[in-house]
Formats: structure tokens, sequence, C-alpha cells
């Protein structure tokens, strides 16, 4: 539940993931109990409001990133999934600063698995900058 890191809603009401803005401990009715609960950030569309959720109702990237991506058909981007597509590149690269990564690496641990190597070529946008 760190900033920075992404989730899903458990409920999966919601194809894109959400970034981790902040966190804070919320005091239920109930005396002496309090609850975490997650300020969000949707990350499509752009501009959208952000989003409170109690953290035990989001589940992290790597739960649902693969199942996202091959439901949408994602290795081949196209006007029909642009913006799940983009909104899980951006994702990726956000784990990726949260967790000192690279945006490659987190993306082929998401995609296809810790440890495993990728096994299509990378979406164009993670590819390392020539000019660098």
């Amino acid at each position: 539940t760190r900033p920075g890191l992404c989730v899903y809603r458990i409920d999966r009401s919601c194809d894109v993931p959400l970034v981790i803005v902040s966190h804070e401990l919320v005091e239920l009715s109930t005396r002496g109990q309090a609850e975490k609960v997650l300020n969000l950030q949707p990350l499509r569309p752009p501009g959208a409001e952000s989003v409170q959720l109690p953290a035990k109702q989001a589940v992290p990237l790597d739960d649902l990133f693969k199942t996202k991506w091959e439901t949408y058909k994602c290795d081949q981007a196209t006007d029909a999934n642009r913006e799940v597509y983009d909104a899980h590149i951006e994702a990726a690269r956000k784990q990726a600063a949260a967790t000192e990564r690279t945006p490659r690496a987190v993306f082929v641990e998401l995609r296809y698995g810790r440890g495993k190597p990728a096994l299509d070529a990378l979406p164009r946008e993670l590819e390392p900058d020539p000019a660098i």
C-alpha cells in the first residue's frame, strides 16, 4: 500500500489500474477499530477524479495485470484497446518508479511472471531510448 504502487479494485468494476496516492487509517463506528483507506488516482481517463477505497477492496497490480492485458489483446495495441493498453504501460512505469526498477523489468514480471523471460516483443514505449 505504498504510494506510487498500482492496484485494481477487487470488484473488477474497473479495467484499468489505479495508483496509490496516499493511505490513512479511518476509525470505524466500532469503538477502537480502524481500517486502512487508500486514496487512489485512476490512470484513465486522464483527469479522472481520485477515489477512496478500503485497502481490503484492492488487489495488487500483479494479481490481474496479465489477465487484463490478455483479455484486451494488448500485445497488439489497437484503437479498440488503446485506453487499457496505455493505462497498463503507465502502471508499469509508476510501479517501476515506486520500486526503483526499470519499467521493462516490471512489465516483463507483470506480463509473464516473476523470473520468466519475455515471450513476445515488448511494447515500444518500454524500449530503451537510443539517444541515452
